[in-house]
């Protein structure tokens, strides 16, 4: 599942490591951990604490609005991440989330190309897996052009059983099983259908878990701190 997201500040660890014993016990042994930055280092002690929880992890980097003159720094960030990754047994990091919402002077197709370059950079530092994740909604910009050096693609996908499977479906013949990833998903909060615990568990179930029987790759369910 995912994990981490809309915290403030410093993440309580004493918290953390309750929460991991939880969902450790309940038989959830991956997270993807909110993308504050690969360099971070509240990011990089949750990913190591997790990680001694014997936890798989993903942690990944993404920006605000994004220019050509970001790329140079951009670009730093995720290989000096990389690195550290490397060095401490991260399975696999993210070189970015749904940015094609936040570019500026940069076309979606001159982003996609420059994470290719980027990834087969990452690559000379890193052994893992490298991902990038979009909304499903910009799978055809990604069958256009390719995954390159990029291992996963990961969809976040909030749009029901049909449409997420029908775009998982589109992923898989594309890319191939090992090359896509369900990275958020989750009933849409925005509905107002799904505020009682029990709809909601009843939406994840015929959804999400309907998902899961149909289509073998990872899928993490999403959701918030709160």
């Amino acid at each position: 599942m995912n994990y981490g997201h809309a915290t403030t500040g410093k993440t309580d660890m004493a918290q953390a490591t309750i929460d991991f014993n939880r969902l450790s016990n309940v038989g959830i042994k991956c997270l993807r951990l909110a993308y504050k930055g690969l360099t971070n280092t509240d990011s990089q002690a949750v990913a190591l604490l997790a990680k001694s929880k014997g936890m798989s992890v993903i942690m990944g980097g993404d920006s605000e609005e994004i220019y050509r003159s970001d790329f140079a720094k951009y670009d730093r960030e995720m290989i000096a991440g990389a690195k550290w990754a490397q060095t401490n047994g991260i399975p696999q990091i993210s070189i970015g989330n749904e940015q094609e919402y936040e570019l500026g002077d940069i076309s979606e197709d001159e982003w996609v190309e420059h994470l290719k370059s980027l990834a087969a950079q990452v690559h000379t530092v890193y052994s893992g897996k490298v991902s990038y994740e979009t909304s499903s909604d910009f799978l055809p910009l990604w069958k256009r052009h390719g995954l390159g050096s990029i291992d996963l693609l990961g969809l976040n996908n909030y749009c029901g059983f049909g449409c997420n499977g029908s775009r998982v479906a589109d992923a898989v013949r594309s890319f191939g099983y090992s090359h896509v990833y369900v990275s958020e998903t989750n009933a849409d909060m925005a509905t107002g259908l799904y505020n009682s615990d029990l709809a909601h568990a009843a939406r994840v179930t015929s959804d999400l878990m309907a998902l899961l029987k149909i289509y073998p790759v990872p899928m993490y369910y999403f959701t918030y701190s709160t």
